[in-house]
């Protein structure tokens, strides 16, 4: 399974690539949203996106519309957040498949990401 992690706070992402290599994943990594689209119009292909939601250059749903706009099947896609308020029924309605709380424990982030 191929994973894109996308957040801001560096120091987080980089602990979440190494955690999910370990794990067996290919892991790769962008700082901020419009990074990740980038990334995604280069043409990089990923069975998950694991995005936060708040980030200084473009927000995790900002990601989601992209990816609708492209009229291809999107990837499964995890919207990491430390504010409960986020889970909207705008989110919902765009294709988010999970809501990971921050802080969040690891082996129950593995477990939702195994479900897939």
């Amino acid at each position: 399974m191929r994973i894109l992690v996308v957040d801001d706070d560096s120091d987080l992402r980089v602990a979440l690539m190494d955690v999910l290599r370990l794990s067996g994943f290919q892991v790769a990594g962008a700082a901020s949203g419009a990074e990740a689209i980038s990334i995604l119009k280069a043409g990089e292909r990923f069975d998950l996106i694991l995005s936060d939601y708040f980030m200084r250059n473009g927000n995790g749903l900002g990601i989601l519309k992209y990816l609708q706009s492209t009229n291809e099947p999107h990837p499964a896609f995890f919207l990491m957040t430390g504010h409960s308020e986020v889970r909207s029924e705008e989110a919902l309605s765009m294709g988010v498949d999970e809501f990971i709380l921050k802080p969040f424990d690891v082996m129950e982030l593995l477990s939702a990401i195994k479900r897939l």
